[in-house]
């Protein structure tokens, strides 16, 4: 197995179960389809990128998955799915880490698929930075982040990263940083992910502006 991963977290497209923000605001029927749009546009990234590279790629879901999900997955036979298990996000993002490291692995990138605009070069630069840092973060610019790194060397501290923090608030990115003063990190330039209507409307600019997709 490649030494480096990428571990896509996703829920199972649902209506009424995935952007519920969003859905307040413009229907449970809108908020699924924009959902199914911003996962489509982070596989397509990740598959585009690792065509070139031998990460290797897993996906674990929240949920029932059925053909209509496997479907957005283009390159099918590079990923491993893999349900997630654990009540919280953090508990979640936690066994997940411990299944990869326990697998060989040494450098892996978890990310969700709210943020469109992950690209190429951010997957690269994690990668590498992770073989100086034991954790690498692309902050989000409501206070979380949008993709967390980790190298090996923290495997055995993992709840440094996972355990009691505010996952999902305004508090997780600086809280997080503060569990590392004695870990090194990079931070990298922060991006934003869509969860709100407001995040959404600042989305349709950009994708109008720079022609996403």
């Amino acid at each position: 197995m490649s030494k480096e991963a990428i571990a896509l977290f996703f829920k199972v497209p649902e209506e009424g179960k995935v952007k519920t923000r969003l859905a307040k605001v413009l229907g449970k029927s809108k908020a699924l389809q924009i959902y199914v749009e911003l996962l489509a546009k982070t596989v397509k990234t990740i598959e585009t990128y690792t065509q070139k590279s031998k990460v290797a790629l897993f996906g674990f879901y929240l949920g029932t998955p059925g053909e209509e999900v496997f479907a957005l997955f283009n390159l099918k036979e590079r990923w491993k799915f893999i349900p997630q298990e654990g009540f919280s996000l953090g508990e979640r993002l936690k066994r997940a880490g411990d299944y990869l490291f326990s697998q060989g692995i040494s450098r892996v990138l978890l990310l969700g698929a709210d943020c469109p605009f992950i690209e190429d070069q951010h997957l690269d630069e994690c990668l590498r930075r992770l073989v100086e840092y034991p954790v690498v973060i692309i902050p989000s610019d409501d206070g979380g982040y949008v993709i967390l790194g980790m190298n090996s060397t923290i495997y055995e501290r993992q709840y440094i990263l996972f355990d009691d923090l505010p996952f999902e608030t305004p508090n997780l990115l600086k809280e997080t940083l503060d569990r590392l003063r004695d870990v090194p990190y990079f931070l990298m330039p922060p991006l934003f992910d869509i969860d709100t209507y407001v995040d959404y409307e600042r989305y349709l600019i950009y994708r109008r502006r720079f022609a996403l997709f």
